[in-house]
Parts: structure tokens; sequence; C-alpha cells
């Protein structure tokens, strides 16, 4: 079965997404077990039923919401980070609200967002009569602040390394439709230097051929002779026509390592000029050449 990477991407970011809320609950998990063993004994029996089943359906509620973060950023990470207030198992998915909102590196929604985190925090601590004596104002707000601190460092390095993918993708689809667009512009001209040396080579051939049937055609005075040699050289002019067509072509079934056949030069000119006259035509080449001209 072969997947296609229209199909894989989406299975990778199912693959992602999973193990990433996976982390987010057992995260939170530790601050719960934690607070579980700091409460009083009978808590939970006593009417301390918020403990052992709101907080965890608000964690889940939590982590389902963390779904659509991707979709709705701000919102999600907003409704997480307060809900979490009411839960301690929910730690964990405030942590990745505040990662997920900090790798948009937007200031405003990653500000808005810690100062929630924060708040949310300061209120949970109180949630649960522990059995420990209240530690110093300041020692939350610092722990609170040091694991914000660390969910913001490690959004925006996500975040760089999601733009520093994106560039190379961009630059990836921009250097293979430069290629493409060499290929085509690489293409275009060989068709044009193949037309040109197809008429290079047969037209003076061609034009022979023509010239003699014109003659045929146009003169009745002719001897039998003089039709015979019109006649021979139509005959052979087309036969060499289609060799050096043929030469041509050869080279465009061949591969690069075929030479390609001798190109029409000016010293070729005296032997066209000699055809001509053993054609039956009255040709003499006569005629100066200043500098230097082209091989072709």
């Amino acid at each position: 079965m072969v997947t296609t990477s229209s199909e894989a991407a989406p299975r990778h970011g199912g693959l992602r997404q999973s193990w990433r809320l996976l982390a987010a609950a057992a995260l939170g998990i530790p601050f719960w077990l934690l607070t579980a063993g700091q409460l009083p004994r009978g808590h939970v029996t006593d009417g301390g039923y918020w403990f052992a089943v709101g907080d965890p359906l608000v964690a889940v509620g939590c982590l389902v919401a963390l779904v659509w973060r991707r979709r709705f950023p701000l919102p999600v990470a907003l409704v997480v980070v307060l809900a979490s207030a009411a839960s301690t198992l929910a730690a964990g998915a405030a942590f990745l609200a505040l990662t997920s909102i900090a790798a948009h590196r937007r200031t405003a929604w990653t500000a808005t967002v810690t100062a929630a985190y924060v708040a949310a925090a300061q209120y949970n601590i109180d949630l649960y009569p522990i059995r420990l004596a209240p530690p110093p104002a300041w020692l939350p707000l610092l722990l609170t602040a040091a694991s914000a601190g660390i969910a913001i460092a490690v959004g925006l390095a996500v975040g760089a390394r999601r733009a520093e993918v994106a560039s190379l993708r961009e630059r990836a689809r921009s250097a293979e439709r430069e290629q493409s667009a060499r290929a085509a512009q690489a293409r275009a001209q060989e068709r044009t230097r193949i037309a040109r040396e197809m008429h290079d080579v047969v037209a003076h051939r061609i034009s022979r051929v023509a010239l003699h049937a014109g003659v045929l055609d146009h003169r009745g005075d002719l001897t039998a002779e003089e039709n015979r040699v019109l006649v021979r050289s139509i005959v052979d002019s087309s036969h060499q026509a289609l060799e050096e067509l043929r030469d041509v072509l050869g080279v465009l079934r061949s591969g690069p390592d075929r030479p390609e056949p001798p190109q029409p030069s000016l010293e070729l000119i005296p032997g066209l000029v000699a055809e001509a006259q053993a054609a039956g035509l009255d040709v003499t080449l006569a005629g100066t050449v200043s500098g230097e001209p082209p091989d072709t």
C-alpha cells in the first residue's frame, strides 16, 4: 500500500496532537496526587467530591478543548488557563495552552494568556484545604512565573522551528518553480536551434529541387539529355535532403554521447557550385570576404 504525502501529513499531525495531549495529561497527574496527599483525612467522603469528580472532569474538558487550539488559538488558551483555576489536574493542560499560544509569537496574545495563567494558578492554590502551613505569598507567585517562563520559552522555540521549516519548504517550492522555468526555457531554445539547423541543412537541397522542377515545367524545348540531367539532379538532391534530415533527427533520438553531424560552412560553397554546374546550371562563383565570418 502506497501512502501519498497528502495522506501522510494529516496522519503525522494527528500523532503529534495525541502525544502532546497525553504529555499534558501526564504533567497534571503529579500535582493532583500531591494535592491528594495533603488533603485532610475524610475530605472526599465528607463532601469534598469535587476533588474526585469535578477536578478530573474539568481537566478532561480542558484537554478536549486543546484539540481546537490551532483553529482558535487565543479563545481556547484563555478558556483552558482560566478553567485550570478549578482543577489541579488541569495544570498540564494550562501549561500546554500557554506553550501553544507562545508558539504563534504574538506578544499581545502571549501577555494576555500569561496574565490569566498566573491569576488562575494563585486561585488554584486556595482551592483545597491542605494540611501544610500556607507558604509565603511570594513563593507561589515565583513558581508560577517560573513555569510560565518555561512554557513561553518552549513555545517560542517551537514557533521558530515551524517558521524555519515553512521557510525551507517555500524555498524548495521556489527552487522547483525556477528549475521548471529553466527547463521550459531550455526546451524552447533547443527547439529553436533544431529548427534553424534543419532549415540550414535541408533548405538548399529543397531549393535545388524546386528550381529544377520549375525548369522542367517551363522549358519545353529541352533535349532528352537535358531533361535526364535535370531529373537526375532532382532525384539526387531529394535523396541528399532525406539523408541530411535523417542525420539531424538521429541526433534527437540518440543520447548526448552521439556527436552532431557537421554543420554547413563557407568551405562547402565550392562543392555546392560544382553540384549545380554538374546539374546543367550556369553558375559562377565570385566574391570576396572581409573579416572573419562565422564557421556555420
